[in-house]
């Protein structure tokens, strides 16, 4: 039993993790932003589009899926699903250019 204002080790773990996870996904929410403008100009391929979009949902589903986690291994589909929006807008950055 932890002393009053004292965290249990799984507390600071959980903490750690889930602020990695939400830098992850605010990194990914900036990349998607900064794109934004851009791949609405004319010219721009539906495939790049498409990627975009597909990023665009990755960090939706792991936004929602980090606010239903509470605990560390929660966040793995996080993870997992942020790396899916990282490479769709990789590809949609590289159809672009």
């Amino acid at each position: 039993m932890p002393f009053f204002g004292h965290k249990t080790r799984r507390e600071r773990d959980w903490e750690e993790v889930r602020s990695s996870a939400q830098d992850d996904l605010v990194g990914l929410g900036e990349d998607i932003r900064a794109l934004d403008v851009d791949i609405e100009m004319p010219g721009v391929s539906p495939e790049a589009k498409q990627r975009y979009e597909q990023a665009l949902q990755a960090y939706q589903r792991a936004s929602e899926i980090f606010d239903r986690a509470r605990a560390p291994e929660d966040l793995a589909s996080v993870s997992e699903t942020l790396e899916e929006g990282r490479f769709a807008m990789a590809c949609a950055k590289a159809l672009m250019e």
